[in-house]
């Protein structure tokens, strides 16, 4: 379950990445 939440948070933490190169 730890790890599906790790996968989770580096997902987001990749989209607010793309996000932010976007804007």
């Amino acid at each position: 379950m730890s790890v599906f939440f790790l996968q989770l948070k580096q997902d987001l933490n990749v989209l607010e990445t793309i996000s932010s190169v976007n804007n």
